[in-house]
């Protein structure tokens, strides 16, 4: 297999997979220390809340895989920085928190990449009970953001959400920061 070394921020190189975008190949072949959100309790069944598996990935390591499945989060996916959440072409992430929260979050140095667009791509679907201030941000809103990344998804508000401020409230303009292949269907949802 071909590989392209990517740098995000001020982190070391990874190596991305030219074809096909899998990254949990990577867990077995790459030289990081991958981790597999499934090896911290994650289902992938969309029907078990996987929202203690995530915090525990990310914690555990820089590089973390989710592998092809549908997540349910009931509560905010944080990824810190300078930690990369790589979803393989397959992952829903199925948000269904309640509380007006962020449900997804993006530090500084933070990337949340996707395998892209079309048939197979990664998606995030917001449930319908859930209620939420924005799907996906970067979490400095200082306007000192930078090296953040949001990479590759097919973002689904479904009819009865209430998202209040925005589904993508992102600032990519400081310091290389990259918003990049998203698409947005919002099917009658409740927001601004």
């Amino acid at each position: 297999m071909t590989y392209d070394v990517v740098k995000y921020g001020g982190t070391s190189g990874v190596l991305i997979p030219r074809s096909p975008p899998r990254f949990s190949d990577l867990i077995v072949t790459g030289p990081l220390p991958w981790v597999d959100v499934r090896a911290h309790g994650a289902t992938g069944d969309g029907v078990t809340d996987d929202r203690a598996a995530f915090p525990s990935a990310l914690a555990a390591g820089n590089a973390v895989v989710v592998p092809a499945g549908t997540y349910k989060l009931g509560s905010q996916l944080a990824i810190p920085a300078p930690t990369t959440l790589y979803c393989d072409s397959g992952v829903t992430l199925q948000i269904a928190a309640t509380g007006g929260v962020d449900a997804i979050t993006i530090a500084n140095s933070g990337a949340l990449i996707g395998s892209g667009l079309g048939n197979s791509a990664t998606a995030i679907t917001v449930l319908a009970a859930a209620n939420i201030t924005r799907a996906i941000t970067n979490a400095d809103k200082t306007g000192a953001q930078q090296y953040c990344t949001f990479d590759g998804f097919n973002i689904t508000v479904n009819a009865g959400a209430t998202v209040s401020v925005a589904v993508v409230d992102f600032v990519a303009v400081f310091m290389q920061s990259r918003l990049s292949n998203i698409t947005i269907d919002c099917n009658n949802a409740v927001g601004p």
